[in-house]
Formats: structure tokens, sequence, C-alpha cells
């Protein structure tokens, strides 16, 4: 009788020993799961905002697009052939003053005392199609209308002249579609912004929103680039190049200039063909080839905050990198003519020139000048090579690579290039004279 008793009991003691791991582990499952669900709701929430702030950048322009339009007196929308042929106005100059009016915020035109009849006096008229920069774009009050001060060149879009700069506040009522404009003077500061409640919406001042995809983003950064690059090669210089490329790729602001004066009409013709947008932990990296297969990387951390790499081989990325201590000594040689190549091609000269061993620089090529003007009357505009059909061999530590290299007429050149490999991938290169 005890020996069931003892066995009751000890079934007991394991059944409560059940019932409280049961217990623990469904609060465990429960409290992962809780936690998940948290932090999948962040990320959303995050993912949210970021697209909404991409969404005002945007509008945003769209807004300063249609205002552009609205103030250019020369706008193709004023103008139509008539039967004869000839290129005539058919609105009257009312009919452009009150699209201009309807843009702009009722506290911009109370303030400056603006009317139909007065506004080319107040507003600063254009007779080109124009083309908006934007170097700036702050959230200034995030109302029920949200408030953005706004900075940026105008260019001229037919030849990237710079018109003029424009400062102003684009305000957002997302809740009656209607935006509104106030231009600023340039020694505008903000001082007690007052909120605005509401915009009433008219027949020109509809907000257009946009819906955002890669193929969007990574038009409009080209676009900004060639816009930038074209009308003040200075400021990408200074302040859109990534600082570590600049350094290695151009020897200074001038050397930067002579670069987008030799490729100006492939900037200025340049459109996207290939595009493609990866993560690298601190920033999004949205790539570009262009129609020539030129390269663009715009290394971005925020909208408005990004740094441009115009080629793959100046910075050895980390696919580069992996690729590089991965392959064969042969392999390696390639890579590293390749760099030379496509600087070539690039008319990047003083990187070419860096590239060079100091041994060779000294007996061939004294100076960047003299090996510029050998590169011009020796390589092709384009330079292609195939690397497979090269000869490869190994004299005395260093490598030999006999390569033809061709241009898209048929005609070729043969260099064999010699090379020393060192560590953390630097080399040492000549080739044949």
């Amino acid at each position: 009788m005890s020996k069931i008793k003892n066995v009751l009991i000890f079934l007991i003691i394991v059944l409560i020993i059940c019932i409280f791991l049961i217990i623990y582990i469904n609060q465990k499952e429960v409290s992962v799961e809780q936690e998940i669900e948290t932090k999948g709701n962040t990320e959303i929430q995050q993912i949210a905002d970021e697209i909404e702030v991409r969404e005002d950048y945007f509008t945003i322009n769209n807004c300063i697009r249609e205002y552009l339009n609205a103030i250019n007196i020369e706008n193709s929308a004023y103008y139509r052939n008539d039967q004869n042929g000839n290129y005539v106005k058919v609105v009257e100059e009312n009919f452009i003053k009150n699209k201009i009016y309807n843009l702009l915020s009722t506290k911009f035109i109370a303030k400056n005392d603006i009317t139909i009849k007065n506004i080319y006096d107040k507003i600063q008229i254009i007779n080109k199609t124009a083309l908006f920069i934007p170097l700036k774009i702050e959230l200034i009050n995030n109302a029920n209308v949200r408030s953005y001060y706004v900075y940026g060149l105008v260019e001229d879009i037919s030849n990237y002249n710079i018109i003029m700069e424009l400062r102003a506040i684009v305000n957002l009522d997302r809740k009656n579609g209607a935006f509104s404009i106030e231009v600023l003077e340039e020694n505008y500061k903000e001082e007690n912004r007052v909120s605005i409640d509401n915009i009433e919406r008219n027949e020109n001042n509809q907000l257009y929103i946009q819906n955002i995809n890669t193929q969007i983003v990574v038009e409009d950064y080209l676009k900004l680039y060639k816009g930038a690059v074209l009308g003040n090669p200075e400021l990408v210089y200074n302040y859109l190049l990534d600082e570590e490329y600049k350094n290695k790729r151009f020897k200074n602001l001038e050397d930067f200039k002579k670069y987008i004066e030799k490729n100006k009409s492939l900037f200025f013709s340049a459109r996207v063909e290939k595009y493609g947008v990866k993560s690298n932990g601190e920033y999004d990296e949205y790539l570009v080839i262009d129609q020539n297969g030129r390269y663009y990387c715009f290394k971005e951390k925020e909208i408005m905050n990004y740094k441009i790499i115009l080629d793959t081989y100046t910075i050895d990325s980390q696919d580069f990198i992996n690729k590089y201590d991965s392959t064969t000594e042969q392999g390696k040689v390639a890579l590293n003519i390749d760099k030379f190549i496509k600087a070539i091609n690039d008319k990047s000269y003083y990187y070419a020139y860096n590239l060079l061993s100091e041994g060779f620089k000294s007996n061939y090529f004294k100076t960047q000048e003299e090996f510029e003007n050998y590169a011009r009357e020796t390589f092709f505009d384009n330079n292609n090579v195939d690397y497979k059909e090269g000869k490869f061999s190994v004299e005395s530590g260093l490598y030999k690579y006999e390569l033809t290299i061709t241009n898209s007429e048929g005609e070729n050149i043969t260099k064999t290039f010699i090379m020393k490999l060192n560590d953390n991938r630097e080399f040492e290169m000549s080739f044949n004279v």
C-alpha cells in the first residue's frame, strides 16, 4: 500500500513539474512573438516615415517645377502655331499673372502687397525652360500644413547655364491637396514662424503626390548630377564627391573641371540605361550605368545627404576586394590592368599616371602632361581588352601580360604590361613604350 502511495506522490510531482514547464514555455513563446511583432512594427514605421519624407522631397520638386513653369513667360504652354505656322502667344498677360498669383501663399501675398497688376514687379520672371537643382530642403514646420525651406539653383535646361538662385518656402497641405510658395530674400532668417492651418485649393495649386520607385530615384539623381556638374562643377567637387574618391581620382579642382570639359557631351546626353540599389548598413548605394557605359554611384545616408563616386576602379569596393583576394595571380594582374584601361577610357589621366611605377615614370614620363600626350596618341577613345586571349608569364618575380587592345572599328594595338604585386592590393606597373 505504501509503495502505491509513493508512486502516486511521485506521479503528482512529475505532473506538477510538467504543468509548470508548459506554462513557462508558452510564456516564453508569447514573449518572443511579442518581441518580433514589436520590432516589426518599429521597422515598418521607420520605412513608412522614410517613404513619406521621400514623397515630400519629390512633391516639393514638383511644386517648384510648377512655379518655374508659371513664371516662364516664354513657356510653350502659353504659345501655339497659328494657321500660318507662326508661333504666337495664345493667352492674355493676366492669365499668366493669375496663374503665378494662385501659387503664392496668402501670407506672402499680404506681406508683400502683391496684386495681379503688380506681380511682375514683386516676382522675378524668367524666359527659359528651367531645371531646379535642390541643394537644401529643410522641414521648418510639421503641423497640419508642412512647411519646407528650399534652396537651389535654377538652370536653363537647354545648356545648364545658371539663371538664378532660388530660396523659397514650400507649404504642403495633403488634406486639401494643395500647395503654396513663398519666395525669400537671400538674407532670410526664420523667426517665430506661424503655422498655416490650411491652403485653399484653386485651379493651379493642386498637390501632385508621386508614386516613388527605384527607377524614379536614380533618374532624379542622374538629372541632379548632370545639372550640377554642367552648371556648377565647383559645387560638385567641393560638396558632392566622396572625399576619398575625390582625392584619389582628381589632382585638384582644375583637374576635375578638365575632366568635365573633356566629357561634356557625354554628360549632357547621359540617361539611365541600367540601375540598381543595395544597402551597406550606414547608407544605400544607388547605382547607375548610362547609355555610354559610364558608372555613377550615389551613396545616400538620407535624402539630400549623399556622396557621388563616378567609377568602379578608383576605390576598391568590398565586392572587388573579395574577388581580388580569391582569384589567381593572373587574375589579380588582369584586375589591376583593367583599372588602368578604364581610367584611360574615362580620360582620367591623373589617376592612370599614379598607377605607374616611379622608375617607369622617371624614365619615360617625367610629368603627367607627357604621359597624357602619349596616352592620347597611343590608345583609342574607347579601349577593349580580352584578357583570356592574352599571354601571361612570370619572370624573376615579375608578371608579364601581353594583351591586344581593340576599339569598336576593329583597330588594335599590342601592349605588354609588367607588374609587381605588393600587399594590400598595391602594385607597380609599366608597359612597353
